[in-house]
């Protein structure tokens, strides 16, 4: 009987043990992303307009993490690097309150911008998996920016310049290359499903009022979850016109 009870408490003594051993490497574990994360932070903090494409480098310290704190930086990290640097929208900003524009909201889409464009389909799934609505929202406008700002002809607004914001010129020439029946260099597809994604996600709660929201939401109005579609509407309503089925253009 003594011998039952020694040989009962060394089992559970042994899965005691297990328990404890599993428990610290989870917490070590932890503890390393934890690490990780906050230096890959400290990285990010080091980054401004002057070095901004250099922000790429501290991806490889959380590269192997997918929690929500490590996708807000990757996010952060591709926004960066494709410079989108908090100096660009500061600027953006003072330049759409203080300008009497025709377009702000396609001003606002087009300072999104990133370079090279891919950068902002990089930035995507990360944003996106951050769970941070604000994130989900500037990744898709994001790609809307980036791609419709590639339409333009080199040596005037460029989103690689953190210091750069586009002239209503430019994007009166942003909106004449991608309102039908232009193609925006072939990707109103791809425009129409980031548009569909911000309808969906951010602009279908108490954002849906805003002004960017009001014209996404418009956009979408009509056309029946079509991204193509949905993107040729979206740039009628920027330049404050309608988009006729029958002719295929803003009216």
């Amino acid at each position: 009987m003594l011998k039952q009870i020694k040989f009962n408490l060394m089992g559970i003594n042994q899965n005691l043990l297990m328990v404890f051993v599993m428990t610290f490497f989870l917490l070590s574990c932890e503890s390393q992303e934890t690490d990780d994360i906050a230096s890959a932070q400290k990285c990010l903090d080091g980054i401004s307009s002057a070095n901004y494409a250099s922000a790429e480098s501290c991806m490889a310290k959380i590269s192997k993490y997918n929690s929500s704190q490590a996708n807000i930086i990757k996010c952060s990290i591709k926004f960066l690097s494709g410079g989108l640097t908090t100096e660009k929208i500061a600027n953006a900003y003072k330049k759409i309150s203080e300008d009497s524009l025709a377009s702000k909201e396609a001003t606002f889409i087009a300072v999104l911008a990133l370079s090279p464009s891919t950068k902002a389909t990089e930035a995507q799934p990360y944003c996106e998996a951050s769970g941070v609505d604000g994130l989900v929202y500037l990744s898709n406008l994001a790609v809307v920016g980036s791609l419709m700002s590639a339409t333009l002809p080199g040596g005037g607004y460029d989103p690689a310049d953190p210091n750069s914001v586009p002239t209503p010129a430019e994007i009166a020439t942003i909106l004449s290359n991608c309102s039908p029946p232009a193609n925006c260099g072939g990707n109103h597809a791809t425009i129409g499903n980031s548009v569909l994604t911000l309808s969906e996600s951010y602009c279908a709660g108490t954002n849906s009022t805003s002004d960017i929201c009001t014209e996404i939401n418009s956009a979408i109005t009509g056309a029946g979850g079509n991204p193509t579609l949905v993107s040729k509407q979206l740039f009628c309503v920027l330049d404050n016109k309608t988009y006729d089925s029958m002719s295929d253009s803003c009216i």
